[in-house]
């Protein structure tokens, strides 16, 4: 492994991540960042910049679970660790736009859109993400991205992928749907407790729960 290399994944995680053969879990949300290590096996806990955890799953592939802080930050991270790892999960939050997608639901989308960037298609065309600039939109911006079908909106879906297919890992997001900006918005919206298994299971961990 590059020195330098190396040498920055020490100054953001605490620690040097295994050269090869180990998958990644990027997180911003506290609570689902603890509720994930509960699920797992520990072999370290270190901290840089941000929080990290080696831990694996029923005794198989070794995973570096990050807790990130939200926005543009995503870009660093990812493209860190996509230089050593096989694939990397982004478990996080996003908001509603679809009747059929209720607060607490946990779901998978397979296409991203960024505004002014081509869209990014995965799989197929269900739960199409489109990435913003923050919590705070208006009506008719999120009228606007209903009528052209986009279901989830979030703040670091797209430019995760970018870094994961520019760096050719393999990557996929997971959301628990946490508001709905027409009927319950984030500022009104009631927490729900958080779904680990659904996230492990559409992420492909492996757990002990299942």
């Amino acid at each position: 492994m590059r020195e330098d290399y190396a040498e920055k994944c020490r100054a953001f995680f605490g620690t040097a991540p295994p050269e090869t053969g180990y998958s990644a879990i990027i997180t911003n949300i506290s609570p689902l960042y603890e509720a994930v290590k509960r699920e797992g096996a520990i072999s370290a806990e270190t901290c840089g910049f941000y929080p990290a955890t080696r831990l694996s799953f029923d005794r198989e592939k070794e995973y570096l679970l990050v807790k990130t802080t939200p926005g543009s930050v995503i870009i660093d991270v990812t493209r860190l660790l996509a230089q050593s790892c096989e694939k990397i999960l982004l478990f996080g939050i996003a908001g509603s736009l679809s009747d059929s997608l209720g607060i607490g639901e946990v779901v998978q989308p397979e296409r991203f859109n960024k505004a002014g960037y081509p869209a990014i298609a995965i799989r197929g065309e269900a739960f199409s993400v489109m990435q913003t600039t923050g919590l705070i939109q208006s009506m008719s911006y999120y009228r606007g991205l209903a009528e052209a079908r986009i279901a989830l909106v979030d703040m670091e879906s797209y430019d995760f992928m970018v870094e994961c297919r520019a760096a050719n890992v393999e990557g996929a997001c997971v959301f628990q749907i946490s508001d709905n900006p027409f009927s319950a918005p984030f500022y009104r919206a009631k927490r729900h407790d958080i779904s680990i298994e659904l996230f492990l299971r559409l992420g492909g961990v492996r757990s002990h729960g299942f």
